[in-house]
């Protein structure tokens, strides 16, 4: 597992996408990046998709944006940057 605490060389974390195959694992990664930093700014992948993109090929994007910001909403300090600005 990478050490964000050994990283960190700011309060704020840019994390822009790729993190895992998953959107339930993303989630749990950045909560891990946010407790270590004041702030964490997300752009999502197209990593963030594949696992639902290879259980059904007519999944809807939506979905899986809507599970990652439902899975962050207890999470002030992530900020997910889809669709609008900060």
């Amino acid at each position: 597992p990478y050490d964000y605490a050994l990283h960190k060389k700011s309060d704020i974390a840019i994390v822009a996408g790729d993190v895992t195959s998953s959107a339930d694992l993303t989630v749990a990664e950045l909560k891990k990046i946010a407790g270590i930093y004041k702030l964490v700014l997300f752009v999502d992948g197209n990593h963030e998709f594949k696992e639902a993109f290879s259980r059904d090929r007519n999944f809807n994007l939506r979905d899986t944006e809507d599970k990652i910001r439902l899975g962050l909403a207890d999470t002030n300090n992530i900020l997910y940057l889809k669709d609008g600005m900060f």
